[in-house]
């Protein structure tokens, strides 16, 4: 091998060892903050920008089990479903809210966030985003509407397979809830689990408080929710849910 081959080839690995150690760089700072963007760093974010090393955060995102995708100029880490580590348990959704640590309780936790998606992302399109707040009172209400209807439909067990919702369950469990305490302070009850709800996806990035009582999705759900989330497959899923044939609208 003569000397010009040499210094080529190991000017190549040593590029290639430049690339992965940025890349190994953008990979834990979004394994750490969960985003990327110009305005949070601005050294990575142009790292990320150059192909080969978006080539090596691709693989090192897969041996992680997570996606990484840029979506309206800022960087996003998604777990794989089935991620046990970085990825959202059964028993995370379990312990959301109340002191019951059953299924009833992670099943009511994910109709209310499946709920409070639709209440803000009814559109299509470009008008996906329907709405930039509402109110825990608006939530608490139309969950009990929801619920008091859904539940009392003749072909609720049929329809219960379908969605995957024990909805008698989760019914009964939401009704048995007492409204609100003076002090707003205890989980058990409806505004309080709603509360709780709220907070945990306040730690996920995707809902801030816009006043007390309010509340409103991030950027990061909105973009989430219009390039992955909603895709075919999922959108189809919520609209089913909700349709009028749905256990979880009305007659």
């Amino acid at each position: 091998m003569d000397d010009r081959y040499r210094a080529e080839v190991e000017g190549y690995k040593n590029e290639i060892d430049n690339n992965y150690k940025k890349a190994m760089k953008i990979v834990y700072y979004l394994l750490d903050k969960g985003q990327l963007s110009m305005e949070d760093n601005k050294e990575l974010y142009m790292d990320y920008s150059d192909r080969d090393v978006q080539y090596s955060v691709e693989q090192i995102a897969e041996s992680f089990e997570v996606m990484i995708r840029r979506f309206n100029h800022v960087v996003y880490l998604l777990p794989y479903e089935e991620n046990q580590v970085i990825g959202m348990k059964m028993n995370d959704l379990r312990n959301i809210a109340g002191s019951k640590n059953t299924n009833v309780t992670a099943y009511l936790s994910m109709y209310l966030i499946t709920l409070m998606l639709q209440v803000f992302y009814s559109g299509v399109g470009e008008r996906l985003k329907t709405r930039d707040f509402a109110s825990e009172k608006e939530i608490v209400d139309y969950a009990s509407e929801r619920l008091e209807k859904a539940a009392s439909k003749r072909e609720v067990e049929i329809e219960e397979e379908v969605s995957g919702y024990n909805v008698v369950s989760i019914k009964e469990h939401w009704m048995s809830l007492r409204e609100d305490d003076e002090d707003r302070r205890a989980r058990n009850s409806k505004y309080g689990y709603v509360r709780s709800v709220v907070s945990f996806l306040e730690k996920q990035g995707l809902f801030i408080k816009y006043t007390s009582d309010n509340i409103r999705p991030t950027r990061k759900l909105t973009d989430l929710m219009g390039h992955y989330f909603l895709d075919q497959k999922r959108k189809e899923t919520i609209e089913r849910l909700f349709s009028e044939k749905s256990i979880f609208t009305e007659d």
